[in-house]
């Protein structure tokens, strides 16, 4: 993930634990599962880390493991205080593993390594009370670690199904890369690591580490990362690099027991989804990645494709789609059918009207135009009403056959959730993900065709 400078973005927690010392305070759910939390505690204390949990808890709730309120919380009052001495970073990488581990190798990579070896040590590690705090196998659910018919029923959410695969893709290269680093460390792993246990140490960093500094440096930070996300939430972790510490400032008040929240930053589902393993219902930050290209079997493909990645928009070809080449554009929800919106991004439709350009002449006037004016390459619509709306109707039509796959997938999703006496191909936690995600997207969709089809009437009355 891309570091803000000075700012940390929180990820979701997996622990295990609660103060045993105060079940009578919170309700029974909260307290169920209660572990180690006096261990964890006494550790970061051990550590020096005074600061750490004096106003917070580990707890349990309806949605997962989080932090509580020990007293009333007021808006603007510090929630945490942490060292940068115990982030976790990938400078405590084993000299033996700093030594032999190729440049190339990602620092997700190099934490979730961390991670296995430090567990392998057991109690001799001296992170052992975070480490056991960690999720175990199965608990998480980023899509990267989805079997193949889950991660089919994102296929029509191109967003969260393509950085999915391409992040699968990374894992199983870097874990081909660090298997000959493996077998020269038995020390640090025991009898080896199996690609598995790769892929969830993996997506325990990919869920839970951020940027911290200016640099970029992911890192681990214990305790912390047991806070979880509210899209409306306004407290941020802020990193100060002098006094080397991070703090968190409640953005409102809490009662005692409360669950505290924190923002993880804007983000839409298709994210969440992949490096964090959960959704939100209704989130505003959702996008939708809308694919469209000229066809290969057009005459004009060549001279349209080298005109529009000229004008930097490059010509992909989509993996696993033959005779299938485009872009990308990301729609976000449209506000205003009238047009007070930013969904139908003024790039797609500079695109969709040199894909409706006719002849040579059509785009070599486009390309004229553009020199003539800012540079940007049909950024204006056609003074030929008749051709804008050519255009716009290319664009709604592609929207409609897409709205309508979102719609065969959820019904689709509905029937896998129907014959529960079947095999699952879907627990019921990525069900509700899949369900969240698809329906977001398609709320985005129609959005934006509503816009376009107010738009072509308006050109309809005027051609």
């Amino acid at each position: 993930m891309k570091a803000r400078p000075f700012m940390w973005s929180i990820k979701p927690n997996a622990v295990r634990s609660i103060h045993l010392g105060i079940f009578n305070r919170f309700p029974l759910a909260q307290v169920a599962e209660a572990v180690e939390d006096h261990d964890f505690k006494g550790w970061l204390k051990r550590r020096g880390e005074n600061e750490a949990c004096t106003a917070l808890m580990i707890g349990q709730s309806s949605n997962g493991r989080g932090l509580f309120a020990l007293r009333p919380i007021l808006a603007g009052d510090r929630l945490i205080k942490i060292s940068r001495k115990l982030v976790i970073t990938t400078d405590r990488l084993h000299y033996r593993l700093k030594d032999h581990l190729q440049e190339s190798i990602s620092d997700c990579a190099k934490l979730a390594l961390l991670i296995l070896s430090e567990q392998c040590a057991g109690q001799a590690s001296e992170w052992h009370p975070y480490m056991k705090c960690l999720p175990q196998c199965g608990a998480l659910h980023n899509t990267i670690l989805w079997s193949e018919e889950e991660l089919e029923f994102l296929r029509q959410s191109s967003g969260t199904f393509r950085q999915s695969m391409e992040y699968r893709t990374k894992i199983h290269e870097e874990f081909a890369a660090i298997q000959q680093v493996i077998q020269q460390c038995p020390e640090l792993f025991g009898r080896g690591i199996s690609y598995s246990d790769f892929l969830h140490a993996y997506a325990v960093v990919k869920s839970r580490a951020w940027g911290i500094d200016e640099e970029n440096t992911t890192g681990l930070v214990p305790f912390v990362d047991f806070l979880n996300h509210d899209a409306r939430c306004q407290s941020f972790l802020s990193f100060d690099n002098e006094l080397k510490y991070a703090e968190v400032f409640a953005d409102r008040d809490y009662g005692f027991g409360e669950q505290v929240f924190i923002n993880y930053g804007k983000y839409g589902n298709d994210a969440l989804a992949t490096m964090f393993g959960f959704t939100l219902e209704s989130n505003p930050y959702d996008q939708v990645e809308f694919w469209i290209g000229p066809s290969e079997n057009d005459v004009l493909w060549k001279l349209r494709s080298e005109l529009l990645q000229s004008h930097g928009m490059p010509i992909l070809r989509r993996d696993g789609v033959s005779n299938d080449t485009g872009s990308y554009f990301v729609i976000k929800k449209v506000r205003n059918i009238t047009g007070q919106g930013k969904g139908i991004p003024q790039s797609l439709r500079a695109f969709a009207r040199v894909l409706c350009a006719d002849s040579k002449e059509e785009l070599i006037y486009l390309e004229r135009m553009a020199s003539e004016g800012d540079g940007r390459l049909a950024r204006e619509a056609f003074k030929d009403k008749r051709k804008e709306l050519q255009a716009m109707l290319l664009l709604l039509t592609h929207l409609n056959a897409l709205i309508e796959d979102y719609i065969s997938a959820l019904s689709a999703l509905g029937m896998a959730q129907d014959y529960e006496d079947r095999k699952r191909q879907l627990i019921s936690v990525r069900q509700e993900m899949v369900n969240n995600i698809l329906e977001g997207e398609l709320t985005i969709l129609h959005s934006a065709a509503d816009w376009l089809r107010h738009y072509c009437l308006g050109l309809d009355s005027l051609s």
